[in-house]
């Protein structure tokens, strides 16, 4: 492994309390039950992705909107960009490539054309008001970590991992993409894409049933303060994260 943490997976697994193979199995027998499509859960997700962000669209505003077929306000149209970002990974392998195409898709309505689908080339850092509380990766750097980071993808795919492992990965996974923080916006959205996209490429479509966007939106300000793993990238304390990492199986609690 060349980028993820693989360290902490014993702790992980003393403090992740869920026997998430039970979990998951019954959270697949009760979402069948419930007869909803695939694209419900896609869009539940794209709504509290973009919540996160700042969006002002909630569930009913969302649809209100799409049956009256408006299309001129901003946060909804970035909703849909994220839904076709979700669906394109949905169908497609998890890759660099595709990874990209996810974020083109997504920042349609986020950021210039020319910055859709490719990383930043100047300088980001994560702010509150007017005070920087974050120091992204050097844009010169953002091509080698991505790359260390998808070589990794590439490793874990090919393996026979446990559910625990699976899930840890996937934390990290999300983790490691907000701290990159690799594209001039969109991060946040393609870093809980990634994760969700790396739940079904080893669990399976059904992983996809699984609410975590919901679920980081009801616990956002613990969201907010256990992905901060420091004030610069390259002095990033992982000794902390399992405290994020342990969120995600939160998600089995989330209605």
């Amino acid at each position: 492994m060349q980028f993820l943490q693989i360290k902490y997976i014993e702790q992980y697994n003393q403090k992740q309390r869920y026997t998430l193979h039970r979990h998951f199995k019954k959270l697949v027998e009760i979402k069948k039950n419930n007869r909803l499509p695939f694209s419900f859960y896609i869009a539940t997700s794209s709504i509290y992705s973009s919540l996160i962000e700042g969006s002002t669209i909630d569930e009913a505003t969302y649809m209100q909107y799409k049956e009256a077929g408006i299309s001129g306000n901003k946060d909804f149209n970035q909703v849909n960009d994220l839904i076709d970002a979700y669906n394109y990974a949905q169908v497609h392998k998890l890759t660099l490539s595709n990874f990209l195409k996810t974020h083109q898709l997504l920042s349609k309505n986020l950021v210039e054309k020319k910055y859709q689908g490719k990383f930043r080339d100047k300088e980001a850092g994560v702010y509150k008001s007017f005070i920087k509380i974050y120091q992204a990766c050097a844009a010169k750097d953002i091509n080698s970590e991505i790359r260390k980071l998808f070589a990794d993808i590439e490793t874990l795919i090919d393996q026979k991992l446990s559910y625990n492992e699976v899930f840890y990965y996937a934390s990290m996974l999300h983790l490691s993409v907000a701290q990159i923080h690799p594209f001039a916006d969109g991060n946040g959205r393609s870093a809980r894409l990634l994760e969700k996209w790396f739940l079904a490429q080893m669990l399976g479509k059904d992983a996809r049933l699984l609410q975590s966007e919901k679920m980081y939106w009801k616990r956002r300000s613990e969201y907010y303060k256990t992905i901060n793993l420091g004030s610069n990238y390259y002095s990033l304390d992982f000794t902390d994260c399992i405290d994020f990492l342990i969120l995600l199986p939160q998600a089995f609690r989330t209605k």
